[in-house]
Order: C-alpha cells, then structure tokens, then sequence
C-alpha cells in the first residue's frame, strides 16, 4: 500500500469554496484505479493537509496532483509526497 500526502495552502476568504472543492476531488478519486481511502484534515493557519491511499505505487504516482495545481479556488498545492505505508492499526 502506498500513501500520498498533499500539503496545500489555503486561502481561507475563499474556506466555502475549497470545502466545497473537496467533494470534487472526492468523486475524481474514487473512480481512480487502485484508490483505497482518503482523509483531509482541518486546516490550521490557513495550511492544509489531504493523505490518499491506494494499493500500489503505480496508483498512487498516478494521481498525485502536481505542486502549484488548484484543485478549488482559493487552493494552492504546496507539496506532495508519495510513501510506502510499513504499518498500520
């Protein structure tokens, strides 16, 4: 299994809409081969935090968005970081 985490920048004048954008990128990723999960916390100072899980590195090099994409408006993708996942609970 592989995770990708997308670090994001917010424009939080603009928090109703890049919620809103959330539910875009949802759709867009369940119908991704190999997508498993995906989480997005709250932001904190206007920084955002999404972590995608899919069942291969294949997958998940595959759907992770490029730096300085917008996914909505107001969102900016800062970084992205595509890992093994070595363990869970």
């Amino acid at each position: 299994m592989y995770a990708v985490v997308v670090h994001t920048e917010i424009d939080m004048t603009h928090w109703d809409e890049a919620r809103d954008g959330i539910q875009v990128v949802k759709r867009r990723l369940k119908d991704s081969e190999g997508f498993q999960h995906a989480m997005w916390m709250m932001p904190i100072d206007g920084r955002g935090l999404m972590i995608s899980l899919w069942e291969d590195e294949t997958s998940a090099v595959a759907a992770a968005p490029a730096v300085g994409f917008s996914p909505a408006p107001g969102v900016t993708v800062a970084s992205v970081e595509t890992r093994e996942v070595i363990d869970q609970a």
